[in-house]
């Protein structure tokens, strides 16, 4: 009976091996791929949620003070990339100026503001979805809508986007954690690391 418990040969031990190793060079990228992908996809989800509670003060701006949402929308014109013609610009670094300590005051219909009161409302709308998150919001002496690197955010969450007078988002962008999100009117990008888009100041 001893005589037909051999055990493996060395010959056969390491052709399991071999293919434990193919196998385990074919799953692994497959895997981390994968999770890669996810990351990515929460990100996205993350940016659609700010967008969406943007999207409901723009609407929530346009039918309380339509004479600031037009102002606010004539304020900026773009002429290159990322979008052409006339834009509400709004970015999230005046986000607890505008919306809690309401240092853009609302102005009753007919008044000139220059877009300060539609830019109080998409704030106040952002601060209530944005309550029950842990978003540490970048706050600093330039905004960095102005081309900046993500990496000078130092781990805080950016957020800009573009409004036409239609009251539609037609160019966003997102950053945490070193990833930057950007919603170009069609189509979400993320990447690591790199840059807001540039000039969309006058």
């Amino acid at each position: 009976m001893n005589k037909n418990n051999k055990g493996f040969t060395l010959v056969e031990l390491i052709v399991v091996l071999v293919i434990l190793a193919i196998l385990a060079a074919v799953l692994v990228p497959a895997l981390l791929g994968y999770i890669d992908r996810a990351k990515d996809q929460q990100y996205i989800n993350e940016a659609k949620d700010l967008m969406r509670a943007s999207q409901a003060g723009i609407v929530e701006a346009y039918a309380k003070n339509k004479v600031s949402f037009d102002y606010s929308t004539r304020e900026h014109k773009q002429k290159k990339a990322p979008v052409s013609g006339e834009y509400g610009y709004y970015t999230s670094d005046i986000l607890y100026d505008a919306g809690k300590n309401v240092l853009l005051t609302e102005k009753k219909p007919g008044e000139d503001d220059r877009g300060a009161a539609a830019k109080n409302i998409i704030s106040k709308s952002l601060l209530k979805y944005i309550e029950a998150k842990d978003y540490d919001f970048y706050r600093g002496k330039e905004s960095f809508a102005d081309g900046q690197d993500v990496a000078a955010l130092k781990g805080k969450v950016g957020f800009i986007l573009l409004y036409n007078d239609q009251g539609a988002i037609v160019y966003a962008q997102y950053s945490r954690d070193g990833k930057l999100v950007t919603f170009d009117g069609k189509k979400y990008t993320v990447e690591d690391g790199g840059h807001f888009a540039d000039k969309f100041r006058n």
